[in-house]
């Protein structure tokens, strides 16, 4: 008899008779005349960790279990306990965790966010495939999917929308077995706001007496979303694309040949303009990283990370094209512990550091700020059930992270990023593109993120030349640079650039024969706390959501006056403030209440009293109570 529980959200605790070591979680319970039934106990860690019977829980590594939200430490966790599909979510990096929802019953689950940051979920009990997602508000909403074949090891990714009426898609890819006729990796999709409306597409199939096992498949989208997919080809790592609207995948086949064949599997990442893609190679125990730019045809790197021959390495992830994490060993003759290393040549790292207990499974995500990085890790503990699974925050301090976006310059092909040049310089020490005026380009910034701009001018001639460097028009600064010395010109992108997702970035001529760049480089970092870099500012915070259809701003551009309208915001405190392109405070314009139909006017001067030059602001109004807020650019002109 279990003793009475205290209730807490439909959750009851008991602690165990003689033990202080842990307590239990009595989930989907019925009471009734001093009975229990439909009980479902899972033993609680205090220390950030909980129990699991299954030596399965987080597997595999192509199926991610572990998902984090931008700009915050909150965790969403999909693992199998006793023939259940548990969630569970932690608001502060993994150090509590709140109580196990179950979702329903089967095994091999993953988890990925929808475009509104709410998780969803796929599983499958071996018969038929599910989904469910936690929509904002309305609970859990769960799908079945019945095949005749049976469906394993799902993976799953959410595509946007592209244009109107056409809402957000689902994709699960997954393995569909039918033993007497045919093996495939089978693409499921339908209409995020209707799951019931869906359809399946086949990736890869293979039948007849000589059928191949197709197994293991992963699935991510890039930024321009388009999917990319790995999965086990017999023994050989293979890869494919399939763009948005495509009817068919674009089956690129062994694009790791040699080191991806006697290979298994393989795990892929997209981070900004790249592509990474990791597997374990079975000939020579070792864990491969695979890389290429999205203007790339072919994966021309990869590169041996583990380079620990005498022991095998299972499931490794990647995290943001920096951190490659798998099982690995110490010694031979120890168990299996959690490694993670970022480059060949660099220390590899123990995470784990329990030799005599096996350590297994690792989900990731990485947290890339101005201060030390951090890496969180989910991982299986234990010999014998019950397991642990466990979560780590490991700090990492790379000298520069991987960069989100790269152009290329000087080559016959253009960059991706590119919008204008009059020609190319392939010959030189670094090649460049070549503008008689300027050359352009244009970089997708998603809001909520902190940018670093770094370029590099060259030339060969053996005078001084000088461009100017523009974004969105506004000058944000220059580089002066001498024949045969490359100079690099590194500065933050103030966030009310790209507020509309979006910068174009020109290069000017304005001293020399021509205007000549080389390559461009742009980092993503997440907000963290130390503060601003240089150039940053107070533009470079994070800006939250706030209604902007109900502020408007007239006449923009404006010569003297721009007057801030507000509609539907009563009794709200507002403050309005002014900054320039470099992120320095122009002026505090307004602070206080705000009532419908309010205006708020900014003559244009500084906090001195002082006309502001002519040139682009940004106005930050925030709600003082929701602490929401909505930069706005607006450009005065003389």
């Amino acid at each position: 008899m279990f003793p009475t529980p205290h209730f807490l959200n439909e959750v009851g605790f008991y602690d165990t008779p003689g033990s202080a070591a842990a307590v239990y979680v009595i989930a989907d319970y019925a009471y009734a005349a001093d009975s229990w039934t439909g009980l479902q106990i899972y033993r609680y860690v205090p220390e950030g960790g909980f129990w699991t019977d299954d030596p399965l829980a987080l597997a595999y590594n192509g199926n991610r279990h572990f998902v984090r939200k931008p700009n915050s430490g909150e965790l969403h966790l999909v693992y199998t306990d006793q023939d259940g599909i548990i969630y569970r979510y932690s608001s502060d990096g993994g150090i509590n965790w709140d109580e196990p929802k179950i979702l329903g019953a089967g095994e091999f689950p993953a988890i990925c966010f929808d475009l509104e940051w709410n998780p969803c979920v796929t599983w499958t009990d071996g018969t038929d495939l599910y989904f469910a997602r936690r929509g904002p508000g309305s609970g859990w909403l769960q799908t079945t999917y019945p095949f005749t074949a049976l469906p394993s090891h799902p993976s799953i990714a959410v595509i946007p929308s592209d244009a109107e009426p056409y809402p957000d898609t689902v994709h699960i890819i997954f393995r569909l077995l039918d033993n007497a006729s045919l093996n495939s990796i089978s693409e499921l999709y339908f209409p995020i706001t209707n799951p019931l409306n869906y359809r399946t597409r086949t990736v890869e199939a293979s039948s007849g007496a000589n059928m191949i096992v197709l197994d293991f498949p992963s699935v991510v989208r890039d930024f321009r979303n388009t999917l990319h997919a790995t999965w086990m080809h017999g023994d050989t790592i293979w890869y494919g694309t399939r763009a948005r609207r495509q009817a068919n995948w674009n089956v690129w086949g062994d694009a790791f040949d040699p080191e991806g064949h006697q290979s298994a599997h393989p795990f892929v990442e997209t981070y900004g303009d790249s592509i990474f893609v990791v597997w374990q190679n079975e000939a020579d125990e070792e864990v491969y990283r695979g890389a290429r730019h999205l203007q790339n045809i072919t994966f021309p790197n990869w590169d041996n990370l583990s380079q620990t021959p005498a022991i095998p390495f299972v499931y490794p992830v990647n995290a943001s094209g920096l951190v490659t994490t798998f099982v690995d060993k110490s010694s031979p003759t120890s168990e299996y512990d959690i490694f993670w290393k970022t480059y060949p040549g660099q220390p590899l790292h123990n995470l784990s550091n329990t030799p005599s207990v096996r350590s297994i499974f690792p989900h990731i995500s990485l947290r890339i700020t101005e201060d030390p990085s951090t890496q969180y890790t989910v991982w299986l503990e234990g010999n014998e059930a019950p397991y642990e699974i466990k979560c780590a925050r490991t700090t990492i301090n790379p000298a520069l992270p991987p960069a989100y976006f790269t152009s290329i310059a000087g080559f016959e092909i253009p960059s991706m990023h590119l919008v204008a040049r009059d020609s190319f310089i392939s010959a030189w020490q670094i090649p460049v593109d070549v503008g008689y005026e300027s050359v352009a380009y244009q970089f997708p910034l998603e809001p909520d993120y902190r940018y670093k701009l770094r370029a590099i001018a060259y030339h060969q001639n053996p005078d001084k030349w000088k461009i100017k460097v523009m974004i969105d028009e506004e000058e944000i600064g220059e580089i002066e640079y001498y024949g045969y010395e490359p100079e690099t010109l590194e500065l933050w992108i103030p966030e009310g650039f790209y507020a509309d997702s979006v910068i174009d970035v020109i290069f000017e001529c304005d001293d020399g024969d021509f205007a000549s760049i080389g390559p461009i480089f742009i980092y993503r970092y997440e907000y963290g706390s130390g503060g601003g870099g240089q150039g940053g500012g107070p533009m470079a915070q994070q800006g939250q959501s706030l209604e902007r259809g109900a502020i408007t701003f007239s006449p923009n551009p404006f010569i003297t006056t721009l007057s801030i309208r507000f509609q539907g915001q009563v009794g709200a405190r507002f403050s309005i403030k002014a900054y320039d392109v470099a992120g320095r405070l122009v002026k505090n314009i307004y602070e206080g209440m705000i009532n419908s139909s309010r205006v708020v006017r900014w003559c244009g001067d500084d906090e001195k009293g002082r006309t502001a030059s002519q040139g682009i602001y940004f106005l930050r109004i925030e709600n003082l109570e929701t602490k929401e807020s909505i930069i706005q650019k607006a450009l005065r002109v003389e």
